[in-house]
């Protein structure tokens, strides 16, 4: 499969040198020329260096060690190479054509071999089915020493596009936005303050994604860079060696307040690394790496590094406030025998930011608890808290990073990312989230719950939402049943009482005038005293079954969420299933649904698209219930008017809705004693 170019190649002055190309002036001899070598090969005989010049050069044996081991760093041994034959006829033909012959020119090399760095690229192309990007001719540029070898070249540009790119580096690529919460982890002063000139990594970092730093470092220092990140074998290498430049212009750069200096200066500042400056680059690289969390590389890989072919879920992280931990390394890091030995010297200083009575039903071993509702709802308590959590930090774990650990949920939650902004603000390194919170850790120690601290199921929210869920699934096998039985239940009804079974079919189609519904002289006097009770249960034709509903809920907007997760807050103290009964143009239809009652509130839930998530579609406080009535012959339906009282004791009606209920009965007990906790006076 090896192509070789032969000795009638012709190489100019200078085709690689500091600013554009990196090889030396290439003194040619005829005389040398051999089968099987071109003149890249001669050049490289005859290659002499010269200290004096400003130019850097490379050595032939530097270039041999190079295609010797790289193949064992790349993986790319006994790799198939280009079929001989190949000649690309893709869309991008073209467009590869003139980046190969711009380049030829510009290093001055013949244009046949122009023609096997289109084979490279072309064949890289159909292979992954991709696009041709312009930013690959840094990498071809890189690999040209090695052009004898035409498989040499087009698997190392394989294993380097796909193991040590970024799959995508367009702009508001996953990579960029995983390099801005390592600078924010690293640095978070300085990354506020580039945020705040509307600067992101991008600007900084797209260069060095998308061609691994060629065209920006010298080639001499980039081939050792590439060397020793080739050995090291970890792709993350890249975010750190970016971080190091950014981290060492720090100081300079919270000063400026230019965007296009700030730019520069980090730009400048790669391009002016020796290659004596290498082996540091590299040294610290690999320690910001090591004390990055080491969830990221299980996390982020398949999203980031890999062929074009691969599939893989497509991960937001552009509104993640801190860089994510994910729970099953926080579980091996703090309650693993041997973590230790997996990751020396890494260790979290755990903040659980649930309420207090939340940490007291179960936690982690060693987690400290900073209730962060106490942030708005009572700062000098929480300034006492965030005092006594750092003297208890500075005198015994100062070195260990703050891993934050919320409650999971995203409306329990809204405090817990103020309290993490508040943290980054001020400055403070090394500030982490634990990803889905201690619902995530729940789930994982779901069989070994005493692994957590002070566990106790019957105060644990995790622990009763699993028995709601629980109840929730075993009423879903129930409903399907139950909905027949309704229909039987109206088919009965129908049969029995026709005058009554037309109502029920109409539901609210009543020709009544609206206006009857109150008489002029029974619109005055208190509301409830004297009157008939709010709760009536008849078969009359002045009821609910003839009132013109003059308001129906819209839809609501707000995203669905889990009914377990609903149904476990402690402020829901009972709940019923059933269907509402809904207008939908000239009849009516029912929609799955739950009413959930709370001290103060109805809650009307309608089941969502997915299976066990609801959308709340309305809520009621208790004080705008006007009346609640059923049927004699029907009681699962129960019809509610709500509305207010004006100050001249007028009631005014605003909205009606109607269910069928399989516990009618006691939802309107539940309602009625609600009514009455909140009103007393109404029983005398």
């Amino acid at each position: 499969m090896e192509e070789e170019i032969r000795s009638d190649s012709t190489i100019g002055d200078d085709w690689i040198t500091e600013s554009s190309s990196s090889l030396p002036e290439v003194v040619r001899s005829p005389e040398q020329h051999s089968e099987g070598i071109s003149d890249i090969e001669n050049a490289m005989e005859r290659m002499v260096l010269d200290d004096s010049k400003t130019s850097s050069q490379l050595k032939r044996s530097v270039l041999e060690r190079f295609r010797r081991t790289w193949p064992n760093y790349l993986g790319t041994q006994n790799k198939p190479g280009i079929p001989h034959e190949f000649i690309y006829k893709g869309k991008y033909a073209d467009e590869i054509h003139k980046e190969c012959l711009k380049l030829a020119e510009h290093l001055h090399i013949p244009a046949n071999e122009a023609q096997q760095l289109k084979k490279v690229i072309g064949f890289f192309c159909e292979r992954e089915e991709c696009r041709f990007e312009v930013e690959w001719m840094g990498i071809i540029e890189m690999l040209i020493p090695f052009l004898n070898s035409l498989d040499f070249v087009y698997n190392a540009f394989y294993a380097i596009t796909t193991k040590y790119l970024p799959r995508s580096t367009t702009k508001g690529a996953l990579c960029y936005h995983l390099m801005n919460l390592i600078l924010q982890y690293h640095d978070p002063a300085l990354s506020t303050h580039l945020t705040s000139h509307k600067l992101n990594c991008y600007d900084f970092a797209h260069p060095c994604f998308a061609s691994l730093f060629s065209g920006i470092i010298e080639k001499k220092s980039l081939y050792a860079i590439w060397d020793k990140y080739f050995e090291k074998g970890d792709p993350f290498l890249l975010f750190t060696i970016v971080l190091v430049f950014m981290v060492n212009c720090s100081e300079k750069l919270m000063k400026m307040n230019n965007n296009d200096q700030m730019v520069n200066l980090v730009l400048s500042s790669m391009r002016a690394l020796s290659e004596n400056d290498v082996d540091d680059l590299l040294e610290v690289s690999v320690h910001f790496l090591s004390d990055t969390p080491p969830s990221i590389k299980q996390d982020f890989q398949r999203g980031l590094f890999g062929s074009r072919l691969a599939s893989f879920e497509k991960m937001d992280v552009a509104t993640l406030l801190a860089l994510p931990v994910d729970p099953r390394d926080l579980i091996r890091l703090t309650t693993d025998e041997n973590s230790n030995s997996l990751e020396p010297g890494f260790n979290f200083f755990i903040i659980d930011a649930r309420p207090h009575d939340d940490y007291a039903a179960g936690h982690l071993e060693g987690s400290y608890n900073l209730d962060s509702s106490l942030f708005v709802e009572a700062p000098e308590q929480y300034k006492m808290a965030l005092s006594g959590l750092d003297a208890y930090r500075d005198a015994s774990r100062h070195n260990h990073h703050l891993l934050f650990l919320g409650a999971g949920r995203e409306e329990c939650d809204l405090y817990l990312n103020m309290v993490i902004a508040n943290f980054l603000q001020q400055g403070r390194k090394h500030v982490a989230l634990v990803q889905g919170g201690y619902k995530a850790l729940h789930q994982l120690l779901a069989s070994n719950l005493e692994r957590l601290e002070g566990h106790n199921a019957q105060r644990c929210k995790e622990c009763r939402t699993d028995r709601v869920d629980t109840e929730v699934r075993a009423s879903g096998h129930r409903k399907t049943s139950w909905i027949s039985g309704m229909s039987s239940l109206l088919g009965a009804v129908k049969a029995g009482a026709p005058a009554l079974t037309e109502r029920v079919l109409n539901l609210t189609q009543s020709t009544r005038a609206a206006d009857a519904h109150v008489a002029t002289s029974e619109r005055h006097g208190k509301r409830y005293r004297n009157e008939r009770s709010v709760f009536t249960l008849s078969d009359s034709e002045t009821d609910a079954e003839n009132i013109v509903n003059p308001f129906t809920p819209s839809p609501s907007t707000a995203r669905p969420r889990k009914l377990s997760e609903i149904l476990a807050q402690d402020d829901i103290l009972s709940h019923f299933e059933g269907v509402e009964v809904v207008p939908d143009g000239v009849g009516q239809k029912t929609v799955n649904c739950y009413l959930a009652l709370t001290r103060t509130h109805i809650h009307v839930l309608h089941q969502a698209e997915k299976e066990g998530e609801v959308i709340t579609h309305a809520r009621h406080a208790y004080g705008s219930v006007l009346r609640v009535s059923s049927k004699k012959k029907l009681p699962e339906m129960i019809t509610f008017k709500f509305g207010y009282t004006t100050d001249d004791g007028e009631c005014k009606e605003t909205c009606m809705q109607r269910f069928i209920l399989p516990r009618a009965g006691d939802c309107v007990k539940a309602i009625k004693m609600s009514i009455v906790n909140l009103q007393p006076g109404l029983l005398f």
